[in-house]
């Protein structure tokens, strides 16, 4: 619903934005492919959370796979001054060259604060919408054009990216490069200094062919850092590069990318640090309803403003166990959720059973 609300405010002449995690865009997929085909009106931003290690989701996917396949323009931002910047250049982008553009976050980027120059406001006036079959209703004869127009657009941006001022080289030693995006590039910089030389791509999708590979050819060795999977890395093989290269043959495919994990990677060992007994960290403390109402720690809990945590505190209290589904419901969190039951959510098979004997308040 998100999306496809965006999509028609972009249509109707506002620039609009939607941001959700990785996941969520699973389900804003089906309109958005089409989306990217169509092209925009108004400047139009899709802001995707990815979560490397899974601090707070059910999966490790990369969204950076989505812009590839629906062929959407990508920046992916380091910083929080990056994040201002890119959203701006964003919608110029999205207006300049007709497409949707997607921004990739990750966990450490979404959690940082820094000092960041805003500058003035400006104002982007609503344009004027008209009626353009041709362009927004995705018929199959309809597509098949927009289809053409679409990868034209892509090799227009493949020029772009060629300049982006988000793709930098920083030229240092010669005997080691590194290629980073994202949360990625400030990690490498912490663990080889001025030891390397860098190159910093802001604008992922598509890729500049031609400033990954010259720069590959004045390198020695290569190491492509970035967190999930090996999109950098695969494209720049395919570019037939003849440096020694390095990246998920030597780095993690999975968690978070952090300087000790590459200094591991690199090096072989990490910095060293006080000896101490992992088994006595806590992982977080324990919430009050937690403590409550089992005497222990617990599965992760549903927000306490969410009728389901009372309601699940009412079920425990008749049945003494927990229902699966508090932990792990996917359903959303609205005032209405108890009145939903989707095939996606377990509640239909762990509470309806025992709907009779709960208060009227949490009845099904």
């Amino acid at each position: 619903v998100a999306m496809e609300s965006a999509i028609g405010a972009a249509i109707a002449g506002a620039r609009s934005m939607v941001s959700m995690k990785h996941v969520g865009v699973n389900v804003a997929a089906d309109p958005l492919f089409t989306w990217a085909y169509m092209g925009v009106n108004a400047g139009n931003v899709l802001i995707s959370a990815d979560d490397p290690g899974m601090f707070s989701s059910q999966n490790e996917q990369d969204n950076r796979n989505y812009a590839k396949s629906a062929k959407l323009a990508m920046f992916e931002p380091s910083d929080s001054q990056e994040c201002i910047d890119m959203v701006k250049a964003a919608y110029e982008l999205s207006e300049s060259y007709d497409t949707p553009v997607m921004i990739r976050m990750t966990t450490r980027v979404c959690h940082s604060k820094s000092i960041v120059e805003t500058g003035e406001r400006v104002e982007a006036p609503v344009k004027t919408w008209e009626n353009n079959p041709a362009k927004y209703v995705c018929l199959p004869a309809i597509s098949r054009k927009l289809r053409v127009k679409l990868q034209a657009r892509m090799e227009k941006l493949a020029e772009y990216s060629e300049i982006s001022p988000f793709n930098r080289v920083e030229m240092n030693d010669t005997k080691i490069g590194v290629i980073a995006s994202g949360i990625c590039y400030y990690y490498a910089k912490e663990v080889f200094e001025e030891k390397a030389s860098y190159l910093k791509l802001g604008f992922t999708n598509p890729m500049p062919a031609g400033l990954v590979k010259d720069f590959c050819d004045k390198m020695d060795v290569v190491y492509i850092l970035e967190e999930n999977d090996p999109y950098i890395e695969e494209f720049v093989k395919r570019q037939g590069v003849t440096c020694e290269l390095h990246g998920k043959d030597i780095f993690p495919y999975t968690l978070e990318m952090t300087p000790d994990v590459i200094r591991k990677s690199v090096y072989g060992e990490a910095l060293k640090s006080i000896d101490f007994d992992k088994n006595k960290l806590i992982n977080r403390a324990p919430s009050w309803q937690e403590k409550r109402h089992y005497g222990k720690r617990r599965h992760r809990m549903l927000y306490a403003g969410c009728r389901k945590t009372v309601f699940c505190s009412e079920f425990y209290h008749l049945h003494g166990s927990q229902p699966f589904c508090r932990s792990w419901c996917t359903e959303s969190h609205e005032s209405e959720c108890f009145r939903k039951t989707s095939s996606r959510c377990a509640w239909r098979f762990y509470i309806l059973p025992y709907r009779h004997q709960l208060s009227d308040e949490y009845r099904l």
